[in-house]
């Protein structure tokens, strides 16, 4: 989808509207300063175009930006902050059909620094987007969320493009904020996009035709799929490719389900995948049917299905402390995976793999 450039001028830090058609089309609306998520909440329902120019968003507050009008434009400009209280709750909850939101000029969101990157926020985000369909998202700067920097609900075919995280103000002494967490999503496409900082980079815990291309993700815990089995999770058709992993402190890639618990993962692709420990303590590839367990030499029992797991050309090293590839399944749930090119190398850690799937070595 096309974002339409929006030419504004004499930005205040007050509310302004100004008609840009019929009465019906709606109006473009600009907020900054302080006041303005009070403001926004009072306007929206009239705005198609809303500017956030250098908003500053209190610790605990949301900016309600559920139920736009359809077709409505979300521009930043400037430095839009936010606050952090421990606990607190999304900083923009984003619902709507056909919204398009983006980065006029340069923007950056910027949150207060290292108390945001602990891992108190729980499960905040900076963006909630749920029930958020047919709508893109380019060009976005974010320097330390909380939690999590996009949390996707319930989100139907949307384009991600250019999207900056950047988690680092934590210093790795913390549990920053996770990059793209998909649960419950279909026709996802996250393109050109970077997070770096101290969890993961993309989660995608169920969900459907979903791809993470031309991207790096940097001192995080890498890519991770699953965990399916808390429910009858469905996980099918992901697609990661064109993309550097870099510094992991857990694993570059995870594949993941709880033991004995039910579902599927069907349909997953890492391809042209590039693994640079640089250090980090960080496995290379690991696959696991019971990574809830600690015990390291249970076999999994029976539950849920891997199906269709293809890696290609997925080379790099890793530390010598961790393991270059490492998998766990139950007897007879990893099936018909197809493995090319396939190297990773210099980790140290001996691994015992249980129930490989045919054609693939550990």
């Amino acid at each position: 989808m096309l974002v339409r450039a929006v030419v504004l001028a004499a930005i205040s830090q007050v509310v302004r509207c100004i008609p840009v058609g019929a009465a019906d089309a709606g109006q473009e609306c600009v907020f900054g300063g302080s006041d303005g998520v009070a403001r926004i909440g009072r306007s929206k329902a009239s705005c198609s175009s809303l500017v956030i120019s250098a908003m500053e968003i209190a610790a605990g507050e949301t900016l309600d930006l559920t139920n736009l009008r359809e077709g409505s434009t979300i521009i930043f400009r400037g430095t839009t902050s936010f606050g952090h209280a421990e606990g607190g709750g999304h900083v923009f909850s984003i619902s709507g059909s056909r919204i398009n939101i983006h980065c006029d000029q340069d923007c950056t969101l910027l949150g207060p620094g290292a108390q945001a990157q602990t891992g108190v926020g729980g499960s905040s985000a900076l963006f909630h987007l749920e029930n958020l369909v047919d709508s893109s998202i380019a060009g976005l700067n974010i320097k330390n969320a909380p939690a999590h920097g996009l949390l996707l609900n319930s989100v139907q075919n949307l384009s991600i493009r250019n999207v900056s995280i950047d988690g680092g103000a934590g210093g790795g002494t913390g549990r920053g904020a996770a990059g793209f967490t998909i649960s419950n999503s279909s026709n996802v496409v996250i393109d050109g996009s970077t997070v770096r900082g101290q969890d993961g980079c993309v989660a995608v815990d169920s969900g459907s035709n979903i791809a993470f291309t031309n991207g790096l993700c940097s001192n995080g815990n890498g890519i991770t799929i699953g965990p399916a089995g808390r429910s009858t999770t469905a996980i099918s058709n992901i697609t990661v490719s064109d993309t550097t992993i870099e510094k992991a402190r857990v694993a570059a890639i995870q594949v993941q389900s709880y033991a004995g618990g039910s579902g599927a993962i069907d349909g997953v692709t890492f391809r042209n995948i590039l693994i640079d420990g640089g250090g980090a303590p960080g496995s290379g590839i690991v696959v696991d049917q019971a990574f809830d367990s600690r015990d390291q030499t249970l076999t999994p029992p029976n539950g849920v299905t891997f199906f269709d797991l293809r890696m290609r050309n997925v080379t790099g090293t890793v530390g010598q402390g961790a393991a270059n590839v490492s998998i766990r399944c139950g007897l007879g749930d990893c099936h018909d995976w197809s493995w090319e090119g396939v190297s990773v190398t210099g980790g140290g850690r001996a691994v015992d793999c249980v129930n490989l799937p045919k054609g693939v070595s550990c």
